[in-house]
């Protein structure tokens, strides 16, 4: 602060003038606002201001998209010091809000042989709500039956375990406001599947998949699951005789299996025939889906064996009385 005082003196036809200058100088003080989270990562560039000493100072709470002010070091307000001042605002990153999360798994209905190729499709779903930083999707499909990995089709985002789970993991890395609509962050995945399972032996092929989203560490799961009917086979083995009737030997034998799975018939043994020919469908193979296949075993009735004997007959050859009996012994040899 600079004071100026100037003076004249008359005294008679004479004057006479002065100035004196006077200066004063009143510190300054500086104020510094910082803005970072409890793990102290700075979020915003430090706001520094400089002002007199004794007059008043505010410093600004700022707002941080996915942030909530969890503590303030210093006071927000007061006057300027000749020391240097600092206001430390400190944020916790929000958990975030997961919402309206679903898992949807579709596949056949019914499929026509245990080892056809079953179509599913994954779909994850979710909204993302005033978070920021990385997000995780994973699907996990839990098989009810191994998988032929070089029949199967598997989406380039999932890896096969070898143990009956198929895992998908779509990785969002860091989120930030930029990247929401009206508010949201939209996580809309479908995974692509086609599989052959090995050795099925129920009716039902039952598949789960659940999805989990992660928040680093704020989670929600959701599962689904698809249900499958494998188609039945039937194989009917017959057992007649070779004649324009074609009686039967015996019943016939039914039997039901899976498409796809193995049947087998029996040449059975009747006494007194010969099996002849077997004609319809193959004695061994694969049942087929709604199909009945009839495996006709036919036989000849045998004509049978004589064997060849020797006939001897032996008698008295001078009868002395008529009135005596004739006798006669015959052999068969």
């Amino acid at each position: 602060v600079k004071n100026i005082v100037n003076s004249k003196l008359i005294y008679g036809n004479k004057v006479a003038e002065d100035t004196a200058e006077v200066i004063d100088t009143i510190p300054s003080g500086k104020v510094t606002a910082s803005y970072i989270t409890d793990t102290e990562v700075k979020l915003h560039d430090d706001v520094t201001t400089t002002d007199l000493v004794g007059k008043e100072y505010t410093t600004e709470e700022k707002e941080f998209f996915g942030y909530t002010l969890k503590e303030v070091k210093g006071n927000e307000t007061g006057t300027y010091t000749k020391e240097d001042i600092k206001v430390v605002y400190i944020y916790t990153k929000n958990a975030g809000d997961i919402e309206n999360p679903e898992t949807e798994k579709t596949g056949p209905d019914t499929i026509n042989s245990v080892d056809g190729v079953f179509e599913y499709n994954i779909t994850a779903k979710g909204e993302i709500k005033k978070y920021v930083g990385d997000a995780t999707l994973t699907v996990n499909d839990v098989l009810p039956y191994a998988i032929d990995e070089e029949s199967s089709d598997i989406d380039s985002r999932c890896a096969y375990d070898g143990n009956k789970t198929i895992t998908c993991v779509v990785e969002y890395e860091n989120i930030d406001e930029e990247d929401y609509t009206d508010g949201v962050f939209e996580v809309n995945e479908t995974f692509n599947l086609s599989l052959t399972f090995i050795d099925v032996n129920t009716e039902k092929v039952v598949n789960k998949a659940e999805s989990t989203i992660d928040l680093d560490g704020n989670k929600k799961t959701t599962e689904d699951e698809t249900e499958t009917e494998v188609y039945k086979g039937t194989v009917k083995a017959t057992y007649t005789v070779d004649s324009v009737d074609g009686d039967k030997l015996c019943e016939d034998v039914t039997t039901t299996g899976l498409a796809g799975t193995d049947y087998t018939t029996e040449n059975k043994s009747f006494y007194g025939y010969t099996l002849k020919e077997v004609t319809g469908s193959n004695r061994e193979g694969v049942y087929q889906a709604n199909t009945t296949l009839v495996v006709s075993y036919i036989y000849t009735k045998n004509v049978g064996d004589v064997t060849e004997n020797e006939v001897s007959k032996i008698q008295t050859n001078i009868i002395t009385d008529i009135e005596k009996d004739f006798d006669k012994t015959i052999s068969y040899v």
